[in-house]
């Protein structure tokens, strides 16, 4: 997990674990191309240590709910809100409200933003 955590602090805008198939690879290149985020199935397992407990962000220590920290887990994982409201079982208006809350806390106005707040990049 240090390695990946120092990756991302160095600038890195995703990891992939040695070796990456071609479709992720592509996938990956593609991602970052356009301004997101991609991590391997493994760095994702590497961070989840991260969501299970709940943590303080920022200069003003809020706190965010088990839900919040879902749905940072979806963004870091580069889901859309379609996605992200199957995986939580909720409407995309409910995911849409959870991300108002979530960029609120934050101070921010992205998912790029809040996925970079959150890991303090």
């Amino acid at each position: 997990m240090k390695l990946v955590i120092d990756s991302l602090h160095a600038g890195a805008r995703g990891y992939l674990a040695k070796p990456p198939s071609m479709e992720e690879l592509e996938k990956a290149v593609r991602d970052v191309y356009a301004g997101d985020i991609h991590f391997s199935q493994s760095a994702l397992q590497s961070l989840a240590g991260v969501f299970q407990a709940k943590r303080t962000i920022g200069v003003n220590s809020l706190l965010l709910t088990a839900r919040e920290e879902q749905v940072v887990a979806c963004l870091i994982s580069g889901r859309q809100d379609k996605e992200i409201a199957e995986e939580l079982g909720v409407g995309k208006d409910t995911v849409h409200s959870h991300l108002q809350r979530l960029y609120a806390k934050l101070g921010v106005h992205s998912r790029r933003e809040a996925v970079q707040k959150y890991l303090g990049l």
